[in-house]
């Protein structure tokens, strides 16, 4: 931010060898995410983008193209079958809502609390509902808790700038490489 002060919304870093634009100001952002992402679709090129791409498509990330087009039609194609059942959706997540609204009530008080232990637990259980009928073990909430904690910090600039800088780091015990290899281990 201190950068976009001095340069303006939108600039250019050379990193090693690569370019990096960076746009900072909110209603440039608005116009490259919305207004034109067709235009600037796409992750960075970099070694862990190459692993996510390759290895973890569709759980982590997808860039936005023809497959996750189709993909979204699918999803919205099956919601509509639901029909009238669309209420049950409503129903579901309006109860998850509200049990979420009276647990920040009973924990929270007049100090800050980390939101992410009980929107996990609100996504898997509207989720879980909706598929199996019931809320997921506490076993489940806890392996997608370490999952998130581990791509956030996979992901990391960081620790992952060394290997996208020298991805041969990969065979010298690279900490960065091992959270990948985990991460691929999960969703195997």
């Amino acid at each position: 931010s201190d950068l976009g002060k001095q340069f303006g919304g939108i600039y250019r870093l050379k990193l090693f060898t690569r370019s990096i634009v960076v746009v900072s100001d909110y209603g440039l952002i608005h116009d490259v995410l919305v207004k034109q992402s067709r235009n600037f679709a796409g992750r960075y090129n970099s070694y862990r983008g190459t692993i996510l791409k390759e290895s973890l498509s569709g759980i982590v990330s997808m860039d936005a193209g023809p497959e996750l087009s189709a993909r979204r039609k699918t999803v919205q194609a099956y919601v509509k079958q639901y029909g009238s059942g669309i209420q049950k959706i409503e129903d579901v997540t309006q109860t998850a809502m509200d049990d979420l609204i009276r647990q920040f009530g009973d924990v929270c008080g007049d100090r800050a609390i980390d939101v992410r232990d009980y929107m996990i637990s609100m996504t898997l259980d509207i989720i879980s509902i909706l598929l199996v009928g019931e809320v997921a073990e506490t076993r489940d909430r806890e392996t997608l808790r370490e999952t998130m904690d581990l791509v956030v910090d996979a992901m990391s600039p960081a620790n992952g700038m060394l290997l996208d800088i020298f991805p041969f780091a990969r065979h010298l015990g690279n900490n960065n490489y091992k959270q990948f290899q985990e991460l691929i281990r999960r969703k195997d």
